[in-house]
């Protein structure tokens, strides 16, 4: 007679092979990828610079030092910031909502 007896149960596997990759690619990008264009060292100096001038393009205000409440106000009267907030909130609420009833659903069934 073989024994099957294993050290963990079968969802500490599924930690284990989904965990196991997600971490040792996380040692790898720590050490490989680089903090700016600047310091990257597979760009050519023409890409390079090209990388450095889309970062300066799109960060556009976000370069200041100083509050600004113009700033502050355009954040508020933008149509797409409402837009994205009931988005999220519409879909938030049928997310959790199907999380936190979903057992007493089943249950209601009677599944045995």
């Amino acid at each position: 007679m073989t024994s099957t007896r294993h050290t963990s149960a079968g969802w500490q596997w599924i930690f284990l092979l989904e965990g196991l990759p997600t971490v040792l690619l996380t040692v790898v990008v720590f050490l490989y990828l680089p903090d700016f264009p600047e310091t990257a060292w597979f760009l050519s100096p023409e890409e390079r610079e090209l990388a450095i001038q889309r970062l300066r393009i799109d960060a556009g205000p976000a370069t200041q030092t100083e509050f600004s409440w113009h700033q502050c106000w355009l954040a508020f009267t933008d149509w797409k910031v409402y837009m994205h907030m009931a988005i999220y909130i519409c879909h938030s609420t049928t997310l959790f909502s199907l999380a936190f009833f979903m057992p007493s659903i089943v249950v209601g069934f009677h599944f045995k």
